[in-house]
Formats: C-alpha cells, structure tokens, sequence
C-alpha cells in the first residue's frame, strides 16, 4: 500500500472516529458555528444599552476641604448653571454629575463614594487665579467618564467668561467666526468598520483554530500515546509516515471547517445582512472578498495544523501536552494581533513575517486595499513556513521514541535531578501564566512593589522547583567560581552587547513596531516619575540580575542541560527569558541577550559572570537616564566596533572556560 494511500485510509477511520466524539465536535464545530451570530446579534444591543446607560449615569463629586473650597463650589455651580442655560435644560433637571458633600473628599474618593473631587488651589503669579485640580481614578472607568465631562463643563464656562470680557470691551464677534475650523471625515462606515474589524478577525479565527484543532490533536496524538492505541496500529502494518500525515489531514479539517465557518459567517450575517449588527461591524463583505479571505487563510490553516502535530507528538502525555499547547494558545493570538498596532503596512518587511503577514493582510482587504502583488507574498511566506513545520514535524515525530511513548522516556522516580530535566518546561509553563496574571494586577499595588515582588517570585520559584526534587542549591544554580580573567571580559563585553541589541532593535522595528504608547508605558515602567535613585537601582539594576539569573541560568539552564546541546540550551534559554519579558516589541533583543548570558554561563560553568553581565547591561540605560546628556543616534560604525568588542569578550571567556558540567554535546546512538 503506498504512503498516500495507508494515510487517506488511516484518515477516514480517525474522521469517522472524531464524528463519535461529542467534545471534538463541539469545540471544532459547534462554537465557531454559533459565536459570531450570537456576536453581531448582541453587539448591537449592547452598543444600544452602554449608549443609554451612559447618558443615564449620574457622577458625583466632593469638593476638598481647603481655604478656597466655597470659591471653589460657586464657580462649579456657575458652570453647572451655564451648562442648563446652553441645552435649555429646565431649573429641576439633573445634570450628569452633581455636589455630594464629604467631609474627606480624598477618602470618599478611595472608597467610591464619589467618582473624583476637586481641589481649589491659588496660583502663584500675580493674579493670584483659582486653579481647580480634578483627582480620579484611572482604573474606574466610571471615575475618569466623570473627570472628562466635567473638564469639559468647565473649560466651555472658561471660554464664555472671556468671551463676555471681549464683548464687554467692545469686541463683538461672535467666537465661532474666529478661525473656524471644521473637520470631515472622508472615509466611510465600511472603511472605518473594516479597519475596526481588520484588527482582531484573525486573531478570534486563529484562536478558535487552536481550540478546535487542539481538541484533536490532544485526543488523536497524546490521548493514543497513553491508550498504547500508536503502539497497535504500528503492529497492525502502519508506517510511521502514514500515521503522521493521517493526523496532520485530521487536524488540518478542523482548522479548514473553522476557517471555512467563519468566513460564511461573515458573508452570510454581513454580507447578505441577516444580522443586525451595530455600526461599528458595518463591514461589506461581497462573494470576492469571502473567497480572498478564505484563500489567505488557507495556508494559515496549515501552519496550524502542522504546529499542533509537532507540538502534541513532541509530549509524551495528555497532561504534558496541554502544558505545551498552553503557550502556543497565548502567543498565537497575541502575534495575530499586529494590526492592532500603528503604522504597520503590509507594503513592507512585515510581508515576510508568517501570521502577522497574515493577519495584516486581511485588514488591508476588509479595508478595501487589496494589493495583489503583497497578498501574493504573504500567502506564500506563510505557506512555506507551513510547509516547512510539517516537514519539520515528520521528520522527529518519524523516531520512536517520540511517536510513542516507550520505555526509553521512563524516568526513575527516585532520580530527582532526571525528574526536574523532565518536568522543568511544565513549571516554566506554569510560571509564565502567574507572571502574565501578575502583569495585569500589578499596577493596583504601585511600580515599585510590582517590580519588587516579580523578581522575588522568580528567585522563589527556582528555590521551590530544585528543593521539590530535591537537588543540591549551589550545584543547580551553577553557584561556582571562575577564573578571573572572566571579570575583565564581562565589562567589555556588557555595554558592546547592549550597543549590538540596539541595533538589532534598529532592525526588527519595521515588523515588530514600538508604538508611541507603548514607548510610554515602558518608560514610566523603567523609570518612575519621582522614583528615588536607590528604588531604581535595586528594582532595575541590582534583583533582576540576580533573581533572573537563578531562575533562567540556574534553574532552567540546569534541567535542559541533559536535553538539548550547547547550541540548544543557548537558543531556548534565550528565548524563553524574552517570552518571559512580555513585551512582543524587545522580543529579539531581550532573546538575543538571554542567547549571550546562556553561552557565558556554558562557558564559565558558572551563573556569577551572567550575573554581573545583566547588571550592567540594566544599568547603562539607567545612568544614562538619571545623570548623562541626551544621546543622538550611533553612528553605523559603533555597531560594528560593538560587535568586535562582544566577539572578542566572548573569546577571552572562552579561552578562560571552565565548560557547564553534563552538557548533553551529541545524540545518543541510536537515534
């Protein structure tokens, strides 16, 4: 029988078995099929009712205890006045925000007795005017609504005071014929719809491709491994290959009937209109557009599929499986996500770029700019990386030992340095999802604490996973000593690498751009308004170069060490250190440092020299920060000088090694 022949009968028995499975079905089927009508026949009631509610609500706010309170009440209620005046409001009305009297404003507004409160305060110039200053909460929604009305309540009462004063003097012009400015908007609903839509249709098919798909995977690939269902049809005359490629057809049905659902969706409920949905989903969607989109997800579908093969043939165990399928669920979306991101155009390096090609791709035709000749390349970028996976995926899963779960993936259970090497990606798993949690609630308890409490849940974590199996603290974390040229090469080395990651930074920018928010966020995150010098230093400069050390040199380094070879470890330690960092945009060069400090550590054998490498990569930004002058561009050539400097640092450490212990440095005969 040939291979396409034993893989299309293998496929119709596990199709007809995956048609009795009620979970696979919903998951793959049922959920896609009823999410986007359930979506678009919500949304526009929902729009309808957030609309209604916020023209309904009534703010209230304190006025701070203070000399200039009462002033500062009297020129609130002449705003107040002005505005019933301006919308011909009768005396009785409520207004949308009303006085509510506190004796501590600061407090009522702690514990939401009121949306904000004002504070009156006195200029310090000559005219000696009232400055009120509106406080509220950023994190209540209701707070910061409250803040903006008024602000503009008061802002318009400002301008018809000086608007009387001109008139009073004489200058009778009314304030509309003074520079007019009018704006238009020359886009259409279907435009601004599209773009609004463009930025998350990927995204929402690319997760419900992981569902489904990943529903299967695990039963058909780990579920089997477990049952020992792998080990009969091998017995039974199957090759290895038709088996592979039986489960990469299964898999890649779900993703094609997700893809296909989805897209009917939104020909059906927006192109032939059977969903009333609310303006902001005013997409048009004609029979072109459908069958476009359906064929650029084509080859995204197969990358899918190819990616859960290799990830769910890789686990040895249900269990293990779902602990690698978990980050692929987290990362996926997020990158389908780019169009969300200003400034990215398909129109440019980003064409290149398998899923985020994509997904740009698609907001670029909801958007009505179709460019074929762009479209072209990222269906094909994405295709060969789909192509490349499965390929990938075909050749491991082809040996035994991975295919099935055999005896030579048995670990003594007494053995707990072999436990760790086998378990360690399930707790790194683990700790990433309690550091993206963290991430979100960090901002409630102030940077500082945030910053402060990460890094002593890294160092904890290490400390709990080696003391769990039992392991030696000194020998797992590589707390060893080197030879001392070592030091003098870490100095050289640090700023040249940091000097090489800025222009590797200069060089992902056009596909992984730093939007001006972002630059923002971080710099309040990096460098706090009124931070003291000595909070810097320690929550920068001084716990993460120890406390990720441990964690990622120490502890990871030391359970993949039996794994992966030098070049491996080097690659994956990497790179889990720049997923662990969040920030998709410094993903390269977070990873490229994580890449540089694992090589240090292979080579000296020892996480001190990494330690003292991260602290002084951390802490150039921060003296540069606080004390240097404004720093222009580097020239060209500094990178370069850079990139000898890193090379020749790393030569010295080499020629001083005092290599890693038990690094895995061949495979096993065998395989």
């Amino acid at each position: 029988m040939s291979l396409f022949a034993g893989a299309l009968a293998l496929y119709r028995m596990e199709l007809r078995m995956l048609l009795r499975d009620t979970r696979a079905v919903i998951l793959s089927v049922v959920v896609p099929l009823i999410f986007m009508p359930i979506v678009l026949g919500a949304s526009s009631r929902i729009k309808e009712t957030s609309e209604k509610q916020a023209a309904e609500k009534t703010h209230t706010y304190a006025v701070a205890s203070g000399p200039l309170r009462e002033q500062a009440k009297e020129l609130l209620a002449q705003a107040a006045a002005a505005r019933r005046d301006r919308t011909n409001s009768v005396d009785n009305e409520e207004l949308p925000i009303v006085f509510q009297d506190e004796p501590d404003a600061p407090e009522a507004l702690r514990n939401g007795s009121v949306d904000f409160y004002v504070e009156a305060v006195s200029d310090q110039n000559e005219n000696a005017a009232i400055i009120l200053e509106l406080h509220y909460r950023e994190d209540r929604p209701a707070s910061s609504a409250a803040v903006d009305k008024t602000r503009d309540i008061l802002l318009r009462h400002r301008s018809d005071i000086r608007h009387k004063a001109l008139t009073d003097r004489g200058f009778r012009i009314s304030r509309e014929n003074i520079v007019p400015v009018l704006d238009a908007d020359v886009s259409t609903l279907a435009e601004r719809s599209g773009s609004k839509t463009g930025r998350y249709l990927t995204a929402l098919v690319l997760l419900f491709m992981l569902v489904g798909g990943g529903s299967i995977a695990a039963d058909s690939i780990a579920g089997e491994k477990e049952r020992g269902t792998l080990e009969t049809l091998l017995s039974a005359g199957a090759g290895r290959a038709a088996i592979l490629t039986a489960k990469l057809m299964l898999i890649l049905t779900a993703t094609l009937t997700t893809t296909i659902i989805q897209v009917g969706n939104l020909y059906l409920f927006l192109g032939l209109g059977l969903a009333d949905a609310s303006a902001d989903l005013a997409v048009h969607i004609t029979p072109g557009t459908a069958l476009l989109l359906f064929a650029l997800y084509l080859p995204l579908s197969l990358l899918v599929a190819s990616s859960l093969l290799l990830t769910f043939g890789l686990a040895g165990s249900y269990k293990e499986a779902q602990i690698y399928f978990l980050p692929l669920t987290l990362i996926g979306p997020v990158l389908a996500l780019a169009p969300a991101l200003p400034g990215l155009d398909l129109r440019s390096v980003i064409a290149l770029v398998p899923l985020v090609n994509i997904s740009v791709a698609v907001r670029e035709i909801l958007l009505g700019e179709i460019d074929i000749p762009m479209i072209a390349l990222a269906w094909t970028t994405t295709a060969l990386a789909a192509a490349g996976i499965a390929r990938f995926a075909s050749r491991i899963l082809s040996a035994e030992r991975l295919l099935l779960s055999s005896d030579t993936d048995t670990v003594d259970p007494t053995d707990g340095d072999a436990l760790f090497g086998k378990r360690v990606l399930r707790w790194f798993a683990a700790l990433w999802a309690l550091v993206v949690l963290g991430s979100i609630a960090g901002s409630s308890i102030g940077i500082f604490r945030s910053l402060v409490l990460g890094q002593l849940v890294f160092a904890g974590a290490a400390i709990v996973m080696l003391r769990r199996y039992k392991l030696s603290l000194p020998r797992a974390l590589a707390l060893r000593p080197v030879k001392p040229l070592v030091w003098p090469a870490v100095v050289i080395g640090a700023p040249c690498a940091a000097l090489v990651a800025l222009g590797l930074f200069q060089l992902v920018s056009p596909a992984l751009p730093l939007s001006t928010e972002s630059a923002e966020d971080l710099s309040k995150t990096l460098f706090p308004e009124g931070m003291p010098m000595w909070q810097l230093a320690l929550a920068l400069a001084i716990m993460p170069p120890i406390c990720e050390e441990l964690l990622f040199r120490g502890a990871l380094l030391h359970g993949l060490r039996r794994r992966l070879g030098p070049v491996g470890l080097c690659l994956v330690v990497g790179l889990v250190f720049g997923i662990f960092h969040l920030a998709l945009f410094r993903l390269v060069t977070t990873s490229f440092l994580g890449i540089v400090i694992t090589a240090v550590a292979l080579m000296t054998g020892s996480v001190f020299p990494g330690i003292l490498w991260h602290a002084i990569n951390n802490a150039i930004p921060l003296v540069a920060m606080k004390y240097g002058p404004a720093l222009a561009e580097p020239p060209p050539w500094s990178y370069a000088a850079a990139a000898a400097g890193l090379a020749l640092s790393l030569f010295i450490i080499w020629k001083s090694r005092t290599p890693y212990p038990d690094v895995r440095r061949s495979r096993p005969s065998g395989e």
